[in-house]
This record gives C-alpha cells, structure tokens and sequence, in this order.
C-alpha cells in the first residue's frame, strides 16, 4: 500500500489572452503548489487482469472519474494488463479552483507508474496528463510554475515560501461556465512577455464574471481585503490572502471563523507554499537506491574508500527518471556540501537520471563521510512506502 498526499494549487495570477480555435483559451499563469490536499491510497498488482478499483468513485461514473481515465491511459500506453486500487480521502472542495481533480489524475500517474515499474519518463507523464486535463502537466511536473499555453507549457520556478489562507464559500463554480460565458472576453489580457507577465500578480481576468454569478465568492474576497492583497484562484470559488508567518496566517483564519461561523457556510484552512510536490518527495525517499563507485558495484558503506588526488573519486548515483533533473538537484543540493563535491552534473540515460559528484583530490590519502541516510526510506514517510 502506498500512501501519500495529493497537493492543491492556487493561481498567483491568472491572465487570459485568447479563445483558441480547439475551443480552450490561452492562458498566462503562475501556479504556486501548496502543502495542502486529499490523502490518496495506491495498491497495484500485476496479475494481468486490468482492473480498476475506485474505493471512493465520489459520485461519479468511473469514464468520468480522472483516477480512473489516468489508470486506463497508463494501461494503455504501456500495453500491459496491471490491476489497481485507489482510495481518495477528499479533503478539497470541488470546484474550488485549486485543482484538486487534476492533482489525483497526477498524483495517480506518478505513483502508478513508480508501483507498476512502468518506467515512463516524467515528460510523457505530462503528455498523458494533458489528455486528461489542462492542470494535470503542472501536477505531474512538481514544481511551482509560470504556464501558458492551455496548461501545457510551462517553466518551473523558485519562489519564496509564503503562508495562505484559503477560504472557499459554499459554492461549486463550474469551470465550463465562466469559459463559456459570453462577458468573459470583456476582460481578456493582451499577451505579455514572461517579464511582464509577472508583474501581473493576483490578477485573475475571470474575477468579475465570477463575481457576477456567484456573490459568495465576491464577499469573500471584500472580507479578505483586511489582510492584504486578495485573490482568486483559477475560476473560484477558492479566495486567498498571503501572509510571511504561519502565525499571522493562524490568527486571520481565528477572526475569520469567529466572524463567519454564524452567518455564511465556506471552508478554510491555512497552508505553506512547497517548491516540490509532496508526491515527487515521497517517490524519492521510498524509492532503494543503487550505489555504483566507479565502474565497481558498491554496497552502502559508513565511509567512502580512501582515494589519491592523481585519481578523483567520482560517484555515479543512479535515480528513476519520473522526476526532473531539476527536481533531483534541487533533492540533492541541501546534502552536497556535506561531500565536499566540485560539480554537479546530470545526464539522460537508459531511463534514468544520472548525477556526478566529483569530489575534490587533496595531498595524500583522503576520505569522506558520505551520508547515505537520504539514498534510504525515510521514517517521516513511512506512510509512503510501497
């Protein structure tokens, strides 16, 4: 069984530049990944029979359901026959704008993929992940990113951890309404460079449509107005407000329920903002690492061998390739001062992602404590493992 969190995003801006002729519109956006989201539960089992198991179908027909379409669409791609069962403990509200579908149909890909031994690069994931929805390529990626296109294309950042709170009023804003509505083109962005794009932040061009249909989600945001810059997330009816402590976030959260609790029904809860999905974390802690040194098959020694400075020592370490190489120096990169090491580099090959730290060659025999810890399970994931 493989346990782990499936994460929601808002959109920190969400710009519309036109109607495309396959019906979708171009967007410009940043998605910021939050720590936040709906607990899912994988078993897979190759026994050749392909079937589909959805413990909570959330009242729907499984072709309409995202897991299920992300399972069949692997089952499909590979050619082979692996059953699965997927519990989903839902924690998001539908049709909140904060991508929770989307997140499942990715977080399934992933971890199917990983239980099934599938091996399907991380790129592919996305390409199947567009099929299957406009947000799902952003989940399978892991990373904040600024997107464009109908949610295709996108270009992973760094940005700084910030706290949220989210507050969503009881209300289901459909996604297919808003597109559809015939005022929504009145407030169309004209296309910008990446540049100027993000000076655009916290607008969102469906705001006022959404605003027009659904007054819920326009006093929302009126009451978060106090705390700071508020916005909307995608189509709504998710509202944020962003806060540099959890602490200052915990007490708006505290007014807010002794203010609203009595008077208005909505959701609500406070979270941080995470640069690498939860999901691509757990597949890295709970995934047994192979160690090569040299061309010489290692096992997982204390200590590295000592080596002379004529001959650098380099360490080969080999990863699946469901996650970046970006992803995977941004993993290692907090441990790499500890080796000591020169560079780092990466290369594609044979389904994996290969890094090469060369460590620098001193005067005289020298060695190196390596830690290995993070090439093994981590206890705070054990609920990960497979």
């Amino acid at each position: 069984m493989f346990k782990v969190l499936s994460p929601c995003k808002i959109n920190l801006f969400l710009n519309i530049t036109g109607k495309r002729a396959d019906g979708f519109h171009n967007l410009q956006s940043l998605f910021c990944m939050l720590n936040h989201g709906d607990e899912m539960t994988f078993e897979v089992d190759n026994d050749g029979r392909g079937e589909i198991t959805l413990v909570n179908t959330m009242g729907m027909k499984p072709e309409e359901n995202l897991i299920y379409r992300a399972v069949r669409a692997l089952q499909e791609h590979s050619g082979r026959r692996f059953s699965v069962t997927v519990d989903v403990k839902k924690v998001l509200p539908m049709g909140g704008g904060l991508g929770g579908g989307s997140s499942n149909a990715a977080t399934t890909l992933l971890v199917v993929n990983h239980l099934a031994k599938l091996n399907i690069d991380n790129q592919t994931l996305q390409n199947i992940g567009a099929a299957l929805g406009s947000d799902v390529p952003f989940f399978v990626g892991g990373h904040h990113a600024y997107v464009e296109g109908r949610g295709e294309y996108l270009r992973p950042l760094e940005l700084d951890e910030r706290w949220y709170l989210v507050v969503t009023p009881d209300c289901h804003v459909s996604t297919r309404e808003i597109f559809t509505d015939p005022g929504l083109k009145e407030h169309f962005s004209p296309e910008r460079t990446f540049e100027d794009a993000m000076d655009c932040m916290y607008n969102n061009d469906c705001e006022c449509t959404v605003r027009k249909k659904f007054s819920e989600v326009g006093l929302t945001l009126d009451y978060l107005v106090k705390y700071g810059r508020a916005a909307m997330s995608g189509t709504g009816a998710s509202c944020y407000v962003a806060f540099d402590t959890r602490e200052e976030a915990l007490k708006a959260h505290e007014d807010l329920c002794k203010v609203w609790d009595q008077d208005f029904s909505f959701q609500a809860f406070v979270t941080e903002s995470i640069n690498v999905s939860p999901v691509t974390t757990a597949l890295m802690n709970c995934q047994a690492w192979d160690l090569q040194l040299g061309s010489r098959a290692s096992t997982l020694p204390g200590r590295l061998p000592e080596h002379k400075p004529q001959r650098p020592l380099r360490l080969q370490l080999s990863f699946p390739q469901s996650a970046s190489d970006t992803q995977w120096f941004q993993y290692l990169s907090p441990k790499v001062p500890d080796l000591h090491c020169t560079t780092v580099r990466s290369r594609q090959a044979y389904g994996t992602v290969r890094f090469y730290l060369t460590l620098p060659g001193k005067q005289g025999p020298v060695a190196r404590t390596f830690p290995f810890s993070f090439f093994q399970q981590s206890d705070t994931h054990k609920d990960s493992r497979p």
